[in-house]
């Protein structure tokens, strides 16, 4: 006997969401050298909107802890 059992997609429904580049998501920088920032990053790939990156206009620390 073979037994047919229809299986449908559902949409994907996003648990959260946040637009970085109107605010910072009430999140916070922490760790051991805080490098984490919201802002407009100085370099990179085009787009001026913010974001959550790590040292917005230089280089960041290698080895640090930070979330």
């Amino acid at each position: 006997m073979i037994m047919f059992v229809p299986c449908f997609a559902a949409a994907a429904v996003p648990v959260a969401s946040w637009d970085f580049a109107v605010e910072d998501g009430g999140f916070a920088a922490s760790g051991d050298t805080r490098q984490w920032e919201w802002g407009v990053p100085a370099a990179g790939p085009g787009g001026t909107d913010s974001l959550w990156a790590t040292n917005l206009d230089g280089p960041y620390l290698h080895d640090a802890v930070d979330y």
